[in-house]
């Protein structure tokens, strides 16, 4: 499907996401973030973010740190 964005037309994907999977998403006034696991558009799971969670790579972490001022110390990240 192609719809107008603005003045662009821009192709739209559907994903599908199972109600059980993400059960905010049945309110639809839900405004937020979700964070979905896809192998080839099909949803593995996911979840809703909270109001005060992002999601970031460690390295991108530790620069934004850095341009901050703040600094991170290896015993602050627990890496996997």
């Amino acid at each position: 499907m192609v719809e107008l964005l603005g003045d662009v037309f821009v192709e739209i994907i559907n994903v599908e996401v199972p109600k059980s999977l993400i059960p905010e998403l049945e309110n639809r006034n839900f405004n937020g973030a979700i964070l979905l696991y896809m192998n080839k558009l099909n949803v593995l799971d996911g979840f809703a973010l909270e109001d005060n969670e992002f999601v970031t790579s460690l390295d991108a972490l530790k620069q934004a740190s850095m341009l901050a001022g703040f600094t991170l110390h290896n015993s602050d990240i627990i890496e996997q």
